[in-house]
């Protein structure tokens, strides 16, 4: 058994009586936990200012009037001299200016409604508060202002508080549009930069989440839920360079099983693109995150059959042994291995221990190897194969009828006779049937 067997995508082992994972096939995928990325750092967003209770007295029947002080709302509260007043409401827009005691004064002819109050400043944060007025009342009020800084930041911290509602509600373009708005009145409220990376990944612009989130953790580097959420912006970006400095902060921790189970899903879609070079970075990757895990170890030692890396792969079989010493892909791999090299004693010791854990997989595959040689004119190979699949399964159909095969081309035909009948006598209406009744009557059967 010299001529070596290629693993592809039509090339499948199977297992008896346990779930396993199948590289050479789309194979199911390992389970994989799900974890919700939600906003944190929710911010409660203090009054914009403070007012003093009105107090009413009387005024000209046909008229509301307003006095007001104005001033700042920090250190010494000094009265703000300068700032400009607008009122509007019913029938009214009336404008006044502070003067150096930070008062003013504003009379509202036939008041009677709801107005507002608009108070700007140089320096201070605009102030808007609507206020309920009546003809023959006099108001008395007391704004407090804040300065301009604070201000931006508590409109940023109530922009990214109703992003964060928004995200969870499930509004993501909502979402995106208050996250934006925060950074544009505080671009150092690095929250709706977690914020936007996390919409970013839903909309699956993976550019713009990954640059949302290297902004987050230039700030704060150490965030674990952060650092996740980048994990999981570059794995789908297939960024295996970028990724390889979160596997360390991963690596046999509390996510390490769920994310080595993705990262190794990303190795099997790979294969299946035939893009071997990549499986391997994340089969690597993921052997990296949890060494336990025999699947991505299984999934290496595929792409190096395939690539003929036999050094490797003896190096990642042993590997493998350690993790899992009876994966009937590991016996599969070492029977091929051993057969590649034209080993024929280990690689049938290889077989019968993966008939032991698989045996229809391993039924198949010697069917395989015994066909390829037989189509190859390697008659005595493909006759060692079947006699050593029909002693361990002797009722073996398939078995019983490519042997009859051989045995005919080496003008055998006592044996082939006697195993073209076995195989009617066990499946009478396969497909191949009418072939062997055909050729038993030229065999003299």
């Amino acid at each position: 058994m010299s001529q070596r067997l290629s693993l592809s995508a039509g090339q499948p082992g199977r297992d008896r009586g346990r779930k396993r994972w199948v590289l050479a096939r789309i194979p199911a995928q390992l389970p994989v936990l799900v974890s919700v990325l939600v906003m944190a750092f929710l911010v409660s967003v203090p009054s914009a200012a403070k007012k003093s209770k009105a107090k009413n007295r009387r005024a000209a029947a046909d008229r509301a009037e307003i006095e007001a002080t104005v001033r700042a709302s920090t250190g010494n509260k000094e009265a703000l001299a300068e700032v400009a007043v607008t009122l509007t409401g019913p029938g009214a827009e009336l404008a006044a200016t502070s003067d150096a005691d930070g008062r003013f004064e504003i009379a509202v002819p036939a008041a009677a409604g709801s107005y507002r109050i608009h108070l700007l400043k140089d320096g201070f944060a605009p102030f808007d508060v609507d206020v309920e007025l009546e003809a023959g009342q006099r108001y008395t009020y007391t704004f407090s202002l804040i300065d301009r800084l604070t201000g931006q930041r508590q409109d940023a911290a109530k922009a990214y508080n109703d992003g964060a509602a928004r995200y969870q509600a499930g509004d993501m373009a909502g979402a995106k549009r208050q996250f934006l708005a925060a950074l544009a009145a505080d671009p150092q409220r690095v929250e709706a930069q977690l914020g936007l990376a996390n919409v970013y990944l839903g909309e699956e612009d993976l550019a713009a989440a990954a640059a949302a989130i290297e902004r987050f953790l230039a700030v704060r580097p150490d965030d674990l839920g952060a650092q996740r959420l980048a994990f999981e912006i570059y794995r789908r970006q297939g960024d295996l360079t970028r990724l390889e400095p979160l596997v360390a902060v991963f690596a046999n921790g509390e996510q390490a099983a769920n994310l080595a189970a993705l990262i190794y899903n990303d190795g099997v879609a790979a294969l299946k693109r035939q893009d071997e070079a990549r499986a391997i970075g994340f089969f690597q990757v993921a052997h990296r995150l949890d060494p336990g895990l025999a699947e991505p170890l299984a999934g290496l030692a595929t792409v190096q059959y395939n690539r003929e890396d036999y050094a490797g792969l003896e190096h990642t079989l042993a590997e493998l042994a350690t993790v899992a010493p009876e994966h009937p892909r590991g016996h599969r791999l070492r029977f091929l291995l051993h057969d590649a090299q034209g080993k024929s004693e280990a690689a049938l010791a290889d077989f019968e221990r993966y008939h032991q854990a698989d045996a229809e997989g391993a039924d198949e595959l010697l069917m395989k190897r015994a066909d390829l040689d037989f189509r190859g004119g390697r008659l005595r190979q493909a006759r060692s194969a079947l006699e050593h699949l029909l002693a361990l399964e002797p009722d073996h159909a398939r078995g019983h009828y490519l042997l009859g095969l051989v045995l005919a081309s080496a003008e055998d035909l006592a044996g082939a006779r006697q195993h073209l009948e076995r195989f009617l006598a066990l499946a009478p209406d396969d497909p191949e049937a009418t072939t062997a009744r055909e050729m038993l009557k030229h065999l003299g059967g």
